[in-house]
């Protein structure tokens, strides 16, 4: 739909944009293209005959993206038929019904066993999508639940919108049909997606304020007719000779290719924007109008005459008559016009007069009036001799029915009263859940933009940080005093040179040090020291001060094997002022108290003065052993009866009983004894 190639033609003005940047605004929307979009996913249904209402929830859903912005949205549908477009929309109506018929026929071969491709069947659907009235009132029906404005147009809504626009009363328009631009839409918004994304279009010949400049006004040609070069014999080109220029030398390769397509493509567009922007509304719409339209009837196509020769001949020319008496005068554009030249500018002017006055609905008076209205500029300049608008543009509705159309209180096609069936509880519960799915898909889109954004980010600034370093260690290698850059050439330079018996000296050198480190590397030879202690092998004995429970006692691994003699012990002397209790004699010790003892004092490096005999019988836990203790000539005067075994316990008041004696026995007669001891 719409005009031919005219979006990528008008790519350089193409912005891309989110939807969210119109937040706060009005905004009208095309009703007919959200609902073919949303018939797409139910087609199969709706070819069968099937009631479905995914079109209805795929419409809300694009409403509520709207609302969730903040921006107010205005649907606007289709009124009555065009007569200008009726042979299009009747062809249009073959075509459906002949791919419905298409579809039935491959589903039933389908069902019956035959192979029928799924992607045929699916296009066949939805070349057979159709918008009935049922479904547009069903819209209506759920649209006024939510109480979201819509509007009947009393024929076009792509002219309804462009007029709604540039009266104001809409910041944008949302739609499909590149049509919107023939009616002079100042801002359209194409191509919008479900999470708001689209392409923007604000051209600057279809502002308000633009009047296009006083040249394009005129009938005459702006430049002298320019004839293309033509074809010598057998179809060769006669080309000029070349001027050679410094500045325009090619390059070398392929680049100065690459590079001259780009500055061409580049200088295209350039010069499109100069020349549009000086086009005023009604040029810019006759130059649709050679593009190709959706309107068939009369027939206006010419053969070989795109899009880029219109915009030459309209570039060159001032209005579309000059352009049509020129080609009226050449040879090769006579057979390719469908009639001759006079005819075909009336019919021209009967396609040209639905864009400048097409009938258009004023909320503000509640009565239709023409498109020409919202052109206060260029209004004049519409003027169209000897044709009847009403004919081609359609009759003006009466001031109550254009109200209740508009409304939707009345049907635009069969003037009959129409009714709009609330909807049920259910139906009300399942859109509110619709619609908070549609808010909350939302949200999780703009969480997941905004990451990707700042990931983004970031990623530039780490490429930005990346790339002043290396400019930072060029300069740093640029400033290299010459004396270092001299050395590092002079040491690059050097070469290592031996003389014949300078290999000789480095193997004895290489020998000697393995020696040595062979060496090194052998243990120690250890003694056997033969032990009688059974607990020599697995413990090792650890030298402590004292057995104060302030002092911690060093934990010590096992080991398999004795501690060299050979490493002196040196025996631990306790701090000065501390002096270790003799061992005193316990009724319960028995004879080998003191003996085991004195062991554990020797064991640990302390030299205690011992008697002959009670060397002796030290000899069974040490052997042969020496110790280095320090002998004293006093003698102890007792050998147990002294000892104490919890020397850092102060001493009790009762009897000591005498060595060898056994206080709790009966039989020595001393019961008092016996009965103090327990009582």
């Amino acid at each position: 739909m719409g005009i031919q190639g005219l979006l990528p033609f008008l790519k350089s003005y193409v912005k891309k944009k989110h939807i969210e940047e119109f937040h706060g605004t009005t905004i009208g929307v095309d009703a007919m293209c959200w609902m073919h979009k949303g018939a797409y996913a139910c087609s199969r249904e709706l070819v069968i005959g099937q009631d479905t209402d995914k079109f209805v929830r795929f419409f809300l859903k694009m409403c509520e993206l709207l609302r969730y912005y903040r921006i107010k949205p205005i649907i606007v549908f289709d009124g009555e038929k065009l007569p200008a477009k009726a042979k299009e929309d009747q062809r249009r109506n073959q075509v459906r019904e002949e791919s419905r018929l298409k579809a039935l026929e491959l589903m039933q071969r389908k069902e019956s066993g035959e192979a029928v491709e799924e992607r045929e069947v699916a296009s066949k659907c939805e070349m057979a999508i159709k918008v009935t009235s049922s479904m547009i009132s069903r819209l209506q029906s759920a649209l006024k639940e939510l109480s979201i404005d819509f509007l009947v147009a009393p024929y076009e809504a792509d002219a309804q919108l462009a007029y709604m626009c540039r009266q104001g009363w809409i910041t944008t328009a949302i739609s499909e049909d590149s049509d919107l631009l023939a009616y002079g839409c100042p801002s359209t918004f194409f191509k919008m997606d479900k999470y708001g994304n689209g392409e923007h279009i604000a051209l600057p010949c279809l502002q308000v304020d633009h009047a296009g400049s006083e040249a394009d006004k005129l009938d005459a040609p702006l430049v002298p007719k320019v004839k293309k070069p033509e074809k010598g014999k057998r179809g060769k080109k006669q080309s000029a000779p070349k001027e050679k220029s410094e500045e325009g030398a090619p390059d070398e390769e392929g680049e100065s290719k690459a590079g001259a397509a780009k500055g061409k493509n580049k200088g295209d567009e350039m010069q499109v924007q100069s020349n549009l922007n000086c086009w005023s509304p009604e040029k810019f719409a006759e130059f649709c109008v050679f593009c190709g339209t959706d309107y068939k009837e009369p027939d206006t196509n010419i053969k070989k005459f795109g899009i880029k020769t219109a915009f030459t001949l309209m570039c060159t020319h001032s209005t579309a008559r000059g352009v049509i008496n020129w080609m009226a005068e050449q040879q090769k554009f006579q057979d390719r016009l469908p009639c001759k030249g006079s005819e075909y500018m009336s019919r021209f002017e009967r396609i040209i007069a639905v864009f400048w006055h097409h009938v258009v609905f004023n909320p503000k008076r509640g009565e239709c009036t023409s498109i020409a209205s919202s052109f206060p500029l260029t209004a004049a300049y519409r003027v169209l001799e000897d044709l009847n608008l009403e004919e081609v543009c359609g009759v003006r509705f009466g001031r109550e029915i254009a109200l209740q159309v508009a409304k939707g209180e009345l049907d635009p096609r069969s003037r009959q009263v129409k009714t709009l069936e609330p909807l049920s509880f259910a139906e009300r519960r399942a859109i509110d859940f619709l619609l908070a799915e549609k808010r909350s898909e939302q949200m999780d889109y703009r969480v997941k933009v905004a990451l990707e954004a700042e990931e983004a980010k970031r990623q530039a600034e780490v490429e930005q940080d990346h790339s002043l370093r290396e400019i930072e260690q060029e300069e740093v290698n640029q400033v290299v005093e010459p004396s270092q850059k001299d050395a590092a050439q002079e040491n690059q330079d050097r070469e290592l040179r031996l003389l014949p018996g300078d290999l000789r000296k480095l193997m004895e050198i290489r020998n000697a040090l393995k020696k040595n480190k062979v060496e090194e590397s052998k243990p120690e030879p250890v003694e056997n020291h033969k032990s009688k202690n059974p607990f020599a092998k697995k413990r090792v004995a650890t030298p402590c001060h004292s057995r104060t429970p302030s002092v911690p006692i060093p934990m010590v691994k096992r080991a398999r094997a004795v501690t060299p003699p050979s490493v002196p012990q040196t025996p631990l002397i306790p701090p000065e002022g501390q002096r270790l209790k003799d061992i005193a004699a316990h009724p319960r010790g028995g004879s080998g108290a003191k003996e085991a003892a004195y062991a554990v004092l020797i064991q640990r490096g302390f030299a205690p003065q011992l008697e002959d005999k009670e060397k002796a019988k030290l000899k069974y836990f040490f052997g042969s052993k020496k110790t280095d203790a320090p002998r004293q000539e006093e003698k102890v005067e007792s050998k147990l009866a002294g000892w104490k075994p919890r020397s850092w316990e102060e001493d009790e008041d009762e009897e000591r009983s005498t060595v060898g004696r056994n206080v709790l026995s009966i039989r020595n007669g001393n019961n008092g004894l016996w009965r103090k001891s327990w009582t």
